[in-house]
């Protein structure tokens, strides 16, 4: 269902009724509420909050379990509840642009993501869990403020994409992390 750009500004109870629903593009709208009814939509395999007002995240999207897909980008989140954890199935999660300050915990335990935007925003250190992320192939954390290479990278063994440009890295740490990854692209 594509409900992206008419300027809702909350996602209503009655949306939850739509049990077989399994897509929901809500992109660049004004959204600052999803009531907790929505995450009762079992089948949603891919969720798009991209471009709205979001300060926070209801703990009931951890009931999302299907859930593959969910970009949360360009919004004002600086937390998710613990609960982004149990999103098991999940493989893309792009929380590129909000207010993180550190890493929500929840996400070292995505052990089936690929893919992981969460660059521009205010991180400086990862949490070394991460490195339990074993099929992360993409990661992108372009526009932080990491003045050394997270010391987690080196357990990243499946990654073919890293960005890092726009942090204050010296151009020793540009060439560490080549050589750590010398058959991914890796962008400065």
């Amino acid at each position: 269902m594509d409900l992206s750009e008419n300027k809702i500004k909350e996602l209503p109870e009655a949306l939850g009724a739509l049990s077989k629903l399994n897509w929901l593009d809500c992109k660049e709208n004004e959204i600052t509420y999803v009531h907790p009814a929505v995450y009762n939509l079992f089948d949603l395999k891919e969720l798009y909050l991209n471009s709205n007002q979001l300060i926070g995240v209801e703990v009931e999207i951890g009931q999302l379990e299907s859930l593959e897909r969910l970009d949360l980008s360009f919004n004002e989140l600086s937390n998710l509840p613990e609960s982004i954890g149990n999103l098991s199935l999940l493989v893309w999660l792009n929380l590129e642009e909000n207010r993180f300050q550190e890493l929500p915990s929840g996400i070292c335990s995505l052990l089936h993501l690929q893919d992981l935007d969460i660059s521009d925003n205010q991180l400086s250190t990862l949490p070394e869990e991460l490195g339990q992320l074993e099929n992360l192939r993409f990661l992108d954390l372009r526009n932080n403020n990491f003045t050394e290479l997270p010391a987690v990278l080196s357990q990243f063994g499946n990654l073919q994409e890293l960005y890092l440009s726009d942090n204050p890295l010296t151009e020793a740490q540009v060439e560490e992390a080549r050589a750590m990854f010398p058959n991914a692209v890796v962008e400065f």
